[in-house]
């Protein structure tokens, strides 16, 4: 799930010189509305594309943004959160270790399972199970459009800004 994709776009200086020439705090704000609206746009794709058994992978899709030190550059993540843990399973009012059922860490002691890790067994499968991928599909149709998308929405917020 970590694989990172770089994008580096030829043939817009001309837009990269506008952005420079604006206040830093605009242009960084211009770069990140254009990243925001796409990773959005990307995000739902995956959800389309995600399995639906119990739904609770598809509602744990995050976005992340980060901005390069000392360039006028950014980054934007989409991916599975590490933090939202699929809820015990309930079997005659007992919770998952009291039915001594474990996945993930801490197995042995009825330990818990991240929507990271579901998305990541889906995507690459397992041992026991064959992949069944959605993420990489879904970024692959959608990242010649997500291109174009961040360039036009740069040229908007661009030509509106008003200073």
């Amino acid at each position: 799930m970590s694989d990172l994709v770089t994008v580096k776009i030829i043939g817009l200086d001309q837009l990269q010189q506008r952005l420079e020439k604006l206040p830093r705090d605009v242009s960084k704000n211009i770069l990140k509305s254009a990243l925001k609206e796409t990773a959005k746009e990307l995000r739902s794709r995956i959800v389309a594309a995600a399995p639906k058994d119990t739904g609770f992978l598809s509602k744990h899709f995050n976005i992340g943004f980060k901005f390069i030190k000392g360039e006028l550059a950014a980054t934007a993540s989409v991916g599975p959160s590490a933090r939202a843990v699929y809820p015990s399973t309930r079997e005659s009012g007992k919770t998952r270790r009291e039915q001594g059922v474990g996945t993930g860490q801490n197995a042995k002691k009825g330990g818990y399972i991240p929507a990271k890790s579901v998305a990541r067994f889906l995507e690459y499968g397992t041992s026991k199970m064959s992949a069944k991928p959605f993420i990489r599909p879904a970024f692959e149709s959608f990242k010649d459009a997500a291109l174009f998308m961040i360039t036009e929405k740069l040229k908007v917020y661009i030509n509106n800004w008003k200073g």
